[in-house]
């Protein structure tokens, strides 16, 4: 009898909850999955190898960090080391994007010498952008750049793959922060 209580008192608030052989709400059971794996942003990264212009050979190839976002949902940025410069590169890959999907970034990830992010639509690194340029460039987004920066995708149609690289300076190391994207 002492062991069978405890098992009692847990199971019991289940049934009591989903009266009628109904089943609970499965937004609020997804809500204590994600509080229990940390918050819900998830960390995992790539690498994209990213081909710019300058260097000795008028061109250089970075490996910036990367992070991907299916669908709605937040990731974190792991630890970036900077470049020679000081330009901490970063990639981000948001598959299948539509029109009025939002990023927000909480750190500004414009390249330092532009302002902004460069836009590539493909699913996968390498970038090229100087000696093989085949990636076509992605320009279908509105930015508002600053300490908190949002990208909001304009394209008409679904389905497009998107890779934005950043660069941003010391100032906005984007280590640890946070990356979030909301679809339509």
């Amino acid at each position: 009898m002492k062991r069978f209580l405890p098992s009692l008192i847990l199971t019991v608030p289940f049934f009591i909850g989903c009266p009628g052989g109904e089943s609970s709400d499965d937004s609020a059971a997804a809500l204590l999955l994600l509080s229990a794996a940390g918050g819900g942003c998830s960390t995992a990264s790539e690498t994209c190898a990213y081909t710019a212009a300058g260097g000795p050979s008028g061109s250089t190839t970075l490996n910036a960090p990367m992070i991907a976002l299916s669908g709605s949902g937040c990731a974190t940025m792991p630890t970036v080391t900077p470049s020679g410069s000081g330009t901490y590169w970063t990639a981000y890959r948001f598959p299948a994007v539509k029109a009025g999907t939002v990023i927000k970034f909480d750190f500004n990830p414009g390249y330092v010498h532009t302002g902004t992010v460069m836009g590539y639509e493909t699913s996968s690194c390498p970038i090229d952008s100087v000696n093989a340029p085949v990636t076509t460039s992605f320009t279908a987004f509105t930015a508002s750049y600053g300490s908190t920066t949002t990208i909001t995708i304009t394209a008409a149609g679904a389905g497009k793959d998107v890779i934005f690289i950043g660069g941003p300076a010391a100032a906005n190391n984007p280590s640890g922060k946070t990356v979030t994207r909301t679809d339509p």
